[in-house]
């Protein structure tokens, strides 16, 4: 995105979006005045809920408030003001904070809340309009252990729960991850239940979130939780692998390796080792370190047969038998 009026980049200045329309932004408020006076803003204008409204731009409805890019699945890439309940890109509240130096918050200008107290009592009513954003931080802020010594451990469990099953219900993807992973590992005052993880990640994974993707089919793989199915996994795999996950592009690769779930295709597998070792994944490299010491036929993107043999017997989560 860049300035109407300089077309100075985002990624050079912060921009601010023009209140009225939000269709465009500006690098200052001289920009912004020159526009509106001598730029033809002015004449084109419309708020933003108007229906006949040209000028406004589509963007995701968790969308950073400042450079308008969806906000990233991780969450120590974005911050939550609870006062103004809103995302920003952690980049961008950076840039504005050192710009602006002042204790305020720098969307809507209050003071910081001044305790935890405060702060979930600001949240609760956030939440109690049924917004997803703030039902899934305050499920994320009762699962932090802020508040234990306040509720004790297993009420704030069970408030976390309810909150983020609220999350969930609004479209929440990454709530619903958050729960599948929190299920599975029995951080929620029980034993692990990976059928119950499954199901929360199914919900994230047909939404088209990657990484519960990739966590889906870990499971399927396995049977884990669920009944084992290995071309459904594969399938999961691979909407994940094209995104660029890549524990998705290992485990898929073993399946080709195997022939399990896919037609084996050693050239699909070494394909994908490559990519995921590009991406740092361990395991990835390890096994490319194997194949290019002990068969010369990887240069031409085959392996011989008694390499092709051992991928096609070794177990999925036993990666170091060669």
């Amino acid at each position: 995105m860049e300035c109407q009026n300089c077309g100075v980049s985002a990624n050079s200045r912060v921009l601010r979006v023009c209140g009225r329309c939000r269709a465009v932004a500006y690098c200052s408020k001289a920009c912004q005045r020159e526009a509106w006076r001598n730029g033809g803003h002015k004449q084109v204008c419309r708020k933003s809920d108007d229906p006949d409204d040209g000028s406004s731009v589509e963007r995701p409805a968790n969308a950073c408030p400042i450079c308008l890019d969806a906000l990233a699945a991780a969450r120590d890439k974005w911050i939550y003001m609870a006062c103004c309940n809103k995302g920003m890109c952690a980049s961008c509240h950076e840039r504005l904070v050192a710009s602006g130096g002042s204790a305020r918050c720098v969307l809507c200008r209050r003071e910081s809340l001044a305790s935890l107290e405060e702060l979930v009592e600001t949240m609760e009513r956030h939440a109690a309009k049924d917004d997803a954003l703030a039902n899934s931080e305050l499920g994320y802020l009762y699962l932090s252990g802020q508040l234990d010594r306040a509720y004790g451990s297993d009420e704030c469990k069970r408030r976390a729960v309810a909150r983020l099953d609220r999350a969930v219900a609004r479209g929440h993807l990454v709530a619903a991850q958050e729960l599948g992973l929190r299920y599975y590992r029995g951080d929620l005052g029980g034993a692990p239940d990976p059928a119950r993880a499954a199901r929360y990640y199914e919900i994230a994974a047909d939404a088209g979130s990657p990484g519960a993707q990739y966590d889906l089919a870990n499971l399927l793989v396995v049977g884990d939780g669920v009944p084992r199915n290995s071309a459904r996994a594969a399938r999961y795999l691979r909407k994940a692998a094209d995104h660029g996950i890549a524990d998705a592009q290992y485990l898929l690769a073993r399946l080709y390796g195997r022939g399990d779930g896919v037609p084996k295709d050693d050239a699909e597998m070494l394909r994908l080792f490559e990519s995921a070792a590009a991406r740092g994944h361990d395991e990835a490299r390890g096994l490319l370190e194997k194949i290019r010491v002990n068969d010369p036929l990887h240069r031409q993107g085959r392996l011989l047969p008694v390499t092709s043999d051992i991928f096609r017997r070794m177990p999925l989560r036993a990666d170091d038998s060669w």
